[in-house]
Parts: structure tokens; sequence; C-alpha cells
């Protein structure tokens, strides 16, 4: 083939040429290869060129190349491709280039690509493009980086793009800046993105520029940064704006700072917020500062918020001007503070307001002062509340004062206290109030005090009330005084309680008088007392009654002392009780007397005594008459006397009884004598005794009458004793009876005689026992003779025994008739002899027999003869014997008639 000239190689047809074997193509010389033509090389198979060398490759002229269809272009073999040379890749038609396949790209070296046109770049396709390494990237010239199409940067690999070096950044148009995707913008080094001029910063669009990493935003310089336009840095994204250095923030125009949106702003970091200038800050819109975030807010610094316009203060929100710290707050100026409106201050937490200095809040405008919260007031520490002026004072509402913490109300001076209104004193919580000390407790004026509630009155603690002067606690209202508590009320001083008004001290409850000292209760004046109700007055308890001196006490009215209790009369000391005058104790109503106690009794002087009435009188109990002195019973009269009931008098002790005189008793009713004890009878003198009327006597009853001491008995005079029924005779003891003097005996009736039992007659003593009357013998009934003792019969005078009726003897019994003496016997008359009955006579003793007279003896009857015992017979001896008759002898038996025979014949022996 190497022999084919020229003119026969170009005679070859397409066909012929296409059909030619490889190696007999690729045995043609290179001479030979030149002089090919544009349709034979065009006719040359994928297999034919890829059987070519590289050397036989390079023989191709830049027509030659230029002829080759894209189809035998890109079958090329990369070895191949990349063998041609510069000059032959600049013979690449546009549309040839675009053929290129991206491994044969890949294949070319960074000469080829830095040799391509600015066509033939324009022609590469996306994949072409990205085919090339980051070592064809850089080797692109700046015509070629500038010959790129927006498309074809687009579409560049983000490797690639990130490999261009920085001579070829800057040369990319605006439009090509534009073309970058947010992938291959931020692919770019922070040092590539160093590279952009302001100007290409400035042609990216708010998507690109959003897009960029924040690592490639925050690598801008501030000259970059400033040819970001209004509209550029309104796109940026938060997590960009909070990624600028504090030095790139610090060097934003005003427009860029007025171009951040609020979510920019509140996303910057403190550090980022305290890099702005004061000018930025100057600049910063209404809408900007107003929707700043606490976050930013609380970043600003001490300075920065002291250079804030105060027009720019009055637009901050509460959450905004909460975010300030305690340093920022203090670092408002009066201006700034003053240009606070009321909503912003009133909307201060706590913390701020308590950041405030006292030269601040002494700089609050009234409007401000007025618009605070109890939190805030409160919030405010004790030199704060002492630098209100009074002006700030005036202003602030019940609501707000009511709400004052009790220490910050304490913290009030005493000029400040001073200032305050009637309507703000009012207005005072009890807490706040007891928080005051005492000495601003004396602060207050009358008028001040008179406009406490009744609940701040009953709160105050005893230590306030008790601090307030005479003339503070006498402007209290009636309605205050009443409202006081009991422990308030103990705890006021004498001197306060001496200067209550009348109308002060008649309001206080019960319970408020008994809270009273017992030495306040001494200090009550007697105007002060005479101004008490009853109601008062009956429920003083009795310390507090025991407590009322003397004085007090003697100046009650009576209506007042009627109002008394009994607990509380009974509470009166011994010289209280004796202080009442008559009139007082006259006025005591019977309840009040009958629940005395015994020691106020017992206290009674005999002038109060002698002034109780009838009434009163009848109510006195027992203990209570028998807790009168014998002084005071003796001093009754006769009226108050007859009022006693009989129980009264039943229950009367018997030294009280006796103490009274006859003319006390003697107004005593039967009824009445009737119901004395037997202890109280006892006890009777005998002047009272002896006193004592008819009726009165008959009234006594058995036991009563046996009660009288033998010496009270002896003092009955006779009316007194023939007073005394035949029942009361014999019921009397045989002591009673043997305490009769002899001539009260011989005054007893003989129907008060006939009573009296034989134990009675047998208690008589021998004196008493004669004293008897023939008549008051004569009256005796055969049972009492019958129950004589022998002593008693023996006692017997001779002439009692003469005046004894037939009857009587008739009736005696042998053991009696055997009592008598034998000189009594002697004694008996020849009627009263003959009266015997045969058992009397048997009856007579041997000594009584030898004791009668012959007369005597001579008067017995026959039956009464025939009745003598043979012992009587042959003892009575002769003289008697010898008195018998012949009549009697002639009844006796044969052992009488030896009998008397004995006697008879005794005189004779």
């Amino acid at each position: 083939m190497r022999e084919f000239t020229s003119s026969q190689l170009s005679a070859l047809t397409t066909d012929q040429l296409s059909n030619l074997a490889s190696g007999n193509l690729s045995a043609l010389t290179s001479t030979q290869i030149k002089g090919l033509g544009g349709a034979q090389v065009q006719s040359l198979t994928s297999g034919q060129l890829n059987a070519l060398s590289t050397g036989d490759l390079r023989e191709f002229t830049s027509a030659q190349i230029g002829a080759l269809t894209t189809d035998q272009v890109s079958t090329l073999g990369t070895v191949n491709f990349s063998a041609l040379s510069t000059a032959q890749l600049a013979g690449l038609t546009t549309d040839q280039a675009a053929a290129v396949t991206t491994s044969q790209v890949g294949s070319l070296s960074t000469l080829q690509v830095a040799k391509l046109s600015t066509a033939q770049v324009q022609a590469l396709t996306s994949d072409q493009l990205n085919a090339l390494n980051t070592d064809d990237v850089r080797a692109l010239t700046t015509a070629q980086v500038q010959a790129l199409t927006t498309s074809q940067l687009s579409t560049l690999a983000s490797a690639n793009l990130s490999a261009l070096g920085s001579a070829q950044i800057v040369r990319l148009s605006s439009n090509q800046v534009q073309a970058l995707t947010s992938d291959q913008l931020n692919a770019l080094s922070t040092a590539d993105v160093r590279e952009f001029t302001s100007t290409q910063l400035s042609s990216l669009t708010t998507d690109q520029l959003s897009a960029l990493v924040t690592a490639n935003f925050s690598a801008l310089s501030t000259t970059q940064l400033a040819g970001l336009s209004g509209t550029q840095i309104t796109a940026l994204t938060t997590d960009q704006t909070s990624a600028l250095g504090t030095g790139q923030v610090a060097k934003l125009s005003t427009t860029q700072v007025q171009a951040l949106t609020s979510d920019q702003l509140n996303t910057l970091t403190s550090a980022e917020i305290q890099a702005l200038t004061t000018v930025q800050l100057a600049a910063l819109t209404t809408s900007q500062l107003t929707q700043l975030g606490t976050s930013a807010l609380a970043a600003l610094t001490t300075l920065q918020v002291a250079r804030l316009s105060t027009t720019q203060v009055s637009l901050l929100n509460t959450d905004q001007l909460n975010a300030l710290n305690t340093d920022d707050i203090r670092a408002l100026s009066s201006a700034q503070l003053q240009a606070l409106g009321t909503d912003q201050l009133s909307a201060l937490n706590t913390a701020a307001t308590a950041a405030l200095t006292s030269a601040q809040v002494a700089k609050l405008t009234t409007d401000q002062a007025h618009a605070l919260t109890s939190d805030q007031l409160n919030a405010l520490n004790t030199l704060d509340i002492r630098s209100l002026t009074s002006a700030q004072l005036a202003v602030l509402t019940s609501d707000q004062l009511s709400a004052l913490g009790s220490d910050n109300l304490s913290a009030l001076s005493s000029a400040q206290i001073g200032t305050l209104s009637s309507g703000q004193v009012g207005s005072l919580t009890s807490d706040q109030l007891n928080a005051l000390t005492t000495a601003d407790m004396r602060e207050f004026t009358s008028a001040q005090l008179g406009t406490l509630s009744t609940e701040q009155i009953s709160t105050l603690v005893t230590a306030n009330l008790a601090a307030l002067t005479t003339t503070q606690l006498a402007g209290l209202g009636t309605a205050q005084v009443a409202a006081l508590t009991t422990d308030q009320v103990a705890g006021l001083t004498t001197a306060q309680v001496a200067k209550l008004s009348t109308a002060q001290v008649q309001v206080l409850n019960s319970d408020q008088l008994n809270a009273l000292t017992t030495a306040n209760i001494r200090t009550l004046s007697t105007t002060q007392l005479s101004v008490l109700g009853t109601a008062q007055l009956s429920a003083l308890t009795t310390d507090n009654t025991a407590a009322l001196t003397t004085t007090q006490v003697a100046k009650l009215s009576t209506a007042q002392v009627r109002a008394l209790t009994t607990d509380q009369l009974n509470a009166l000391n011994t010289a209280d009780a004796r202080a009442l005058t008559t009139g007082q104790v006259a006025a005591l109503s019977t309840t009040q007397v009958a629940a005395l106690g015994t020691v106020s009794i017992a206290a009674l002087t005999t002038a109060q005594v002698t002034t109780l009435g009838t009434d009163q009188v009848a109510a006195l109990t027992s203990d209570q008459l028998n807790a009168l002195t014998t002084t005071n019973v003796r001093a009754l009269t006769t009226a108050q006397v007859s009022t006693l009931s009989t129980d009264q008098l039943s229950m009367l002790v018997s030294t009280n009884l006796a103490a009274l005189s006859t003319a006390q008793l003697n107004v005593l009713t039967t009824s009445e004598v009737g119901v004395l004890t037997t202890d109280q009878v006892s006890g009777l003198t005998t002047a009272q005794v002896a006193g004592f009327s008819t009726a009165q006597i008959q009234a006594l009853s058995s036991d009563q009458l046996n009660a009288l001491t033998s010496t009270a008995v002896r003092a009955l005079t006779s009316v007194q004793l023939a007073a005394l029924s035949t029942a009361l005779v014999t019921s009397l003891s045989t002591d009673a009876v043997a305490a009769l003097t002899t001539a009260q005996v011989s005054r007893l009736t003989t129907d008060q005689v006939r009573t009296l039992s034989s134990d009675q007659l047998n208690a008589l003593p021998s004196a008493d026992v004669r004293a008897l009357t023939t008549a008051q013998i004569q009256a005796l009934a055969t049972a009492q003779l019958d129950g004589l003792s022998t002593d008693t019969v023996q006692r017997l005078a001779t002439n009692q025994v003469t005046a004894l009726t037939t009857s009587q003897l008739v009736s005696l019994s042998t053991g009696t008739l055997s009592a008598l003496t034998s000189a009594q016997v002697a004694r008996l008359s020849t009627s009263q002899v003959r009266a015997l009955t045969t058992s009397q006579v048997q009856a007579l003793t041997t000594d009584d027999v030898r004791e009668l007279t012959t007369t005597q003896v001579a008067a017995l009857t026959t039956a009464q003869a025939a009745a003598l015992t043979t012992g009587q017979l042959s003892t009575m001896g002769h003289t008697l014997a010898v008195a018998i008759t012949a009549t009697q002898i002639g009844v006796f038996t044969t052992d009488q008639m030896n009998a008397w025979l004995n006697s008879f014949l005794s005189a004779s022996n």
C-alpha cells in the first residue's frame, strides 16, 4: 500500500477505502495519509481509524480532522484521541467537539484542554465538561472560562467548579455567577469564595445567596459584604447572619442593618449584637426594634442600652424591656425612663423593677408611679421606697398601697407616712399596718387613723395600738373602738384607757371590757363607769368586778347595781361590799340578794342590813342568814324578822337565833316557832324563852320543849307553863320535868298534872315532888300513882299522902302501897285506912303495921281485920293489939287470934 502514489490513493472510492483492511490502511505512510481527501476520510470506519497508530493519526491534517464525522470522532479510542495534537484538536468543529465522548474528554491532557477554542469549549456538553478532571479545569484559560455558557456553568460538577482558581473565578461574569447553583457555590472553598469580587457577589440572586453555607458566607470579607444590597441582606438565612463575625457585623452599613429582618436580628449571637455600633443601633427601624427578640435585647451592653434614643426606648415592648439585665436597667437615663409609657413600665418584671436605683425611682413621673403594679412596688428595695417623692406617693392608688409588702411599707419614713391620704391609709392591710414601727404609728394623724376600717383596726398588733398617743386614740370612732380585739384592749395602757371618751366606753362589748387589765379597770373614772350600760356591766368578769375600787363601786347607779350578776356581787371584796350605799343595797333584786355569798353577807354593815327590804330578807338563804354577824342579826327590824319564812328560820344557826331579841322573837308566828329545830331551841337564852308568848309556847312541839336546856325550862313563866297543852306536858322528857322548879311544878294545872306519866313524876326531884299541891295530888290517876317509884312515893309529904282520896288509895297497887314509908302510912286518915282493900292491907309491911296508930287500927273494917296476916298481927305490938276491937277479933281465924295474942301478950312479958 505504501507504493500507492497520492494520486492513486486519492482515486480510491470511499467504498474501496472503507473496505480496505485495517492492516493495509495502517500501512499507509504519513504522506499517503495526508493525501486522503475529506470524503475518503469520512468513509473510514471506526475500526480502520482506531487501527491507525497514534503516529498515523497525528499525520492527519486539521482539514482531515475537521472532515471526520461526529460518529467517527466519538468512536476514536481514548489513546488515539488523546494523541491528537493541539492543532488537530483546534480543527475540530463545534459539532465534532460536541460529539466527543466523556472518556475522550477525560483522556485529554491539560495542555490539550487549554488549547481548545472558546467556541469548542462552548460546544462542550455538561457531561463532557464534567469529564474533565480538576487539573484540566484549572488549565482552562480565563477566556475559556468566560466563554462558558450559563447552562454549562450551572451543570458543572461541584468538584470541577471548586477546582477553578482565583484568577478564573474573578473572570466570571455576573450572568455566569448567577448561573451557579447552590451546590456549586457551596462546593467552593472559603478561599474561593473570598475571591469573588463585591460586584460578583452583588450579582448573586437572593436564592443563591441564601443557599450559601455558613462557612462560605462567614468567610466573606467586610469589603465583599459591603457590596451586598439590602435585598440580598434581607434574603440571608438566620444561620448565615448568626455565622457573621463581630467584625463583619460592625462593618454593615446602616442600609444593610435596616435591611435585616427580625428573624435575622434575633438570631444574631450575643457577640454579634454587642458588635453593633451606636450608629447601627440608631439606624434600627421601628419595625426592627419592636420585633427584636428578648435574647437580642438581653445581649445589648449597658453602653448600647444607654445610647438608645428615647423614641427607641418608648417602642420597646414589655418582653424586650424585661430582657434587659439589671445593669442595663440601671444604665437607663432619667430621660429614657420617663420616655417609657405607663403600659411599658407596668409590664416590667420584678427583677427589672428591682434593678432600678433609688435615683431612677425618684425620677419616675407621677403617671408612671401610678402605673406601677403591686409586684413592682414590692420589688423595690427599702431605699427605693424611701426615695419616693410626696408627689409620687400621692398618686399611688389604694390597691397599690394595699399590696405593698410589709417590709416596704415599714420602710416609709415618718414624713412619707404623714403625706398619705385618708383613702390611702384606709387601704392598708393589717400586715402592712403591723409591719410599721411604733414610731411610724405615732406619725399617723387622728384623721388618718379615723379612716381605718374596723377590720384594719381589729388586726393591729397590740404593740402598735398601745403605741398610739391618747390624742390618736381619741380620734378613733365608736365603730373602730367596738372592733378592737380583746388582745388589743388588753394591751392598752392605763393612760390610754383613762382618756377614752364616754362614747368610746359605751361601745365596748363585754369581751372587750373583760380584756381590760385589772389596773385598767381601776383606771376608769366614775364618769366613764357611769355610762356603762347594764348589759356591759353585767358581763364583767368576776376578776374585773373584783378590781373595782370602793370609790368606783359606791358610784355605780342603782340600775347598774341591779344589773350585776350574783358572781359579780360575790366577787366584790369586803371593802367593796361595805362601800355599797344603802340606796344601792336597797336596789338589789331578790335574785341578787339570794345569790350573795356568805363572805359578802358577812361584810355588810348594820346600816346596809337594816336597809334590806322585806322581800330581800325573804330571799336570803339559810347560809346567808347564818353568815350575818350576831350584831347584824340583832339589827334586823321586826318587820324584816317577820318576813322570814319557816325554812329560813329552821335553818338559822343557834348562835344567830340566840342573838334575836325578845321583840324580834315575838314577831314570829306560831308556824315559824313550830319549825325551830331542837338545836335552835336548845340554844335559846332564858330571856328569849321567857319572852315567848303563850301562843308561841303552845306552838312548840314536844321535841322542841324537850330540847330546852334545864335553865331555859326553869325560865318558863307560870303563864307559859299554864298555856302548855296536856299533850305537850305528856311529851315532856324526864329531863325537862326534872328541870322544873318547885314553883313551876306547883303552878301546873290539875289537867297538866293528870297527864304526867309515872316516868315524868318519878323524874321530879324531892323538892318538886313535895311542891305538888294537894289538888295536884288528888288529880293524879291510879296509873300515875301506881307508876310512882318507891323513891317518889316515899318523897311525898304527909300532907300529900293524906290528900290522896280514898278512890286513889283503893286503886293503888299493893306494890305502890307497900312503898309508903311507915311514917306515911301512919299519917293516913281513918277514912283512907278504911278504904284500903284487903290486898292492900295485906301488902302493908310489919313495919307499916307497927307504925299504925291505934285509931287507924280501930278503924279497920272486919274485912280488913280478917285480911291481916299472922305476921302483921304477931308483930304489931301490944298497944296496937289492944286497939283491936272485939268486932275485929270476932273475924279472926285461930291463926290470927294466936298471932294477935302474941302481940297482945307481948307487953306483959
